[in-house]
């Protein structure tokens, strides 16, 4: 907690924050991160908000909550998809058709 007096008043300058899902794709000089203990910070995420910054990154939490969230795999991670089987039965399709024609 710091304290706000009338002396500090003047030092205050206007700050704007907004949800990293709307900072994708953007830069900002100073990025400040809140951790918290969320299934929704991933090691994604957290790659996510530091690569925003171009000159300093904060972090606000717990060195705990950091640990888990780099330790979390992300979404696309652990997505179980049938991608990988449909691009192997295609490819098994042309090699037997190369076969064929030989």
């Amino acid at each position: 907690m710091i304290p706000l007096t009338l002396a500090s008043i003047d030092s205050i300058k206007l700050a704007y924050a907004i949800s990293l899902h709307k900072g994708q794709g953007s830069q900002f000089k100073r990025v400040i991160i809140t951790l918290s203990n969320s299934k929704m910070l991933d090691n994604a995420w957290i790659y996510t908000a530091l690569t925003r910054a171009e000159v300093q990154v904060e972090l606000v939490g717990s060195t705990r909550d950091f640990e888990i969230a780099i330790n979390r795999l992300s979404e696309a991670d652990t997505r179980d998809t049938y991608l990988r089987q449909l691009l192997l039965d295609e490819l098994e399709a042309k090699r037997v058709n190369v076969t064929h024609l030989q």
